[in-house]
């Protein structure tokens, strides 16, 4: 066996970093939205922050970007089709696992007060991705494992919608219908 097959260490993603507009305003929006938590900073400039109050790495670093530079070209979606309508080569988004649909909804009602842009929902195969965008218009997927899909939600996957054929299943979701069903079963008594 030669020495290339046996990697020595496994590499993983330390951090996500952005230049942001207002750097105070995104922190705020990540902390807020996401519940994220500033690792260290040099105020005004930097802000490292991640999810578990500084006990490790952080992850996502948020950096002033200086006046001169361009604004971003955010992507836009067709809802029904999930294809990509206006955009650029790049960064697509990063994607946060809540753990749970109930901490997703959580972020997505916490984002909407926050007057963030919803951008798309997408139901896969194995959860339920809702992005949103966050004060500079990059897409922040608020995601949730799911093993509980109707039938009719089973049958949908095991289409894949247009133009996703090699890519995976999955399909649109209605975001504002899913939120308010939740919100509404949220509301209701626990039956014992």
């Amino acid at each position: 066996m030669s020495e290339r097959s046996v990697p020595k260490a496994v590499p993983r993603i330390v951090h996500v970093g952005f230049y942001c507009r207002d750097v105070k305003r995104s922190v705020a929006w990540y902390e807020d939205v996401l519940g994220m938590h500033v690792h260290f900073s040099v105020p005004n400039r930097a802000y490292a922050m991640g999810f578990n109050g500084g006990k490790e790495d952080h992850d996502i670093f948020l950096v002033q970007a200086p006046t001169t530079y361009a604004e971003p070209t955010p992507m836009h979606f067709d809802y029904e089709t999930l294809e990509a309508t206006k955009g650029r080569i790049g960064f697509y988004h990063v994607a946060i696992d809540f753990q749970s649909f109930d901490a997703a909804m959580e972020a997505y009602g916490r984002a909407l007060a926050r007057s963030s842009e919803l951008a798309k929902g997408v139901q896969h195969g194995d959860g339920r991705g809702i992005y949103v965008r966050d004060p500079d218009g990059n897409l922040v997927e608020l995601f949730s494992f799911n093993g509980c899909i109707d039938d009719a939600d089973a049958k949908r996957l095991a289409t894949p919608y247009p133009g996703s054929e090699g890519r995976g299943g999955g399909f649109a979701m209605d975001v504002a219908a899913t939120y308010r069903k939740w919100k509404a079963e949220k509301k209701s008594p626990v039956a014992v």
